[in-house]
């Protein structure tokens, strides 16, 4: 999120809502939603503020759902799948 706030002050190369959304899904939702609330970056964005506390409780009920053996296992397995 520093990295983007920087690049928008700057009117440079800006990383993309969608790359972000990726990140947080893919496993680094605190760090995204942590970012975004120390750096005062995509606060104003609703699909941020409701967005990520909602892919951080999805991965909440997964980990309770599943064993966390599995739950990695299926990430990794997505992640291969990526192309």
């Amino acid at each position: 999120m520093l990295f983007d706030k920087r690049a928008a002050i700057n009117r440079q190369y800006r990383i993309s809502e969608r790359f972000l959304f990726i990140i947080a899904f893919l496993g680094a939702v605190i760090g995204v939603w942590l970012g975004m609330l120390v750096f005062h970056h995509k606060t104003q964005k609703k699909n941020f503020m409701f967005g990520l506390p909602l892919i951080f409780f999805v991965h909440l009920i997964l980990l309770y759902y599943f064993n966390s053996k599995i739950y990695f296992q299926l990430i990794i397995f997505f992640l291969l799948r990526i192309d």
